[in-house]
């Protein structure tokens, strides 16, 4: 079994993407509290991150002068925002519960 110290130098030490790599192999059978709550965080930078990247993407293909200029590429560009836009709303409910829960329990 992997000491406390081990398990919390090994998520610090990972960044942003590499964090969405980590299985429950890589903590404690019954990790304390404290662990669970910094894991979490690091999911939402995650997945918050993750949107905002997506979203800047999304932006930039709609006011891209070559998608404006073909219909079909402008419609496909306005629909990828609009989900992505979307995905925003589902992606700030998810860090919400996700919050809540692990107060909770």
């Amino acid at each position: 079994m992997p000491r406390i110290t081990e398990v919390v130098t090994k998520i610090f030490a990972t960044n942003g993407t590499s964090a969405l790599q980590m299985g429950p192999s890589d903590l404690l059978p019954h990790p304390s509290k404290k662990l669970v709550l910094l894991q979490v965080k690091r999911y939402e930078d995650c997945v918050q991150s993750m949107h905002k990247l997506e979203h800047k993407i999304s932006s930039e293909l709609c006011n891209c002068p070559t998608v404006s200029e073909d219909e079909s590429l402008h419609k496909m560009a306005t629909d990828y925002q609009s989900v992505v836009y979307q995905l925003g709303h589902n992606t700030e409910d998810l860090v919400q519960l996700s919050s809540k829960t692990v107060v909770r329990n």
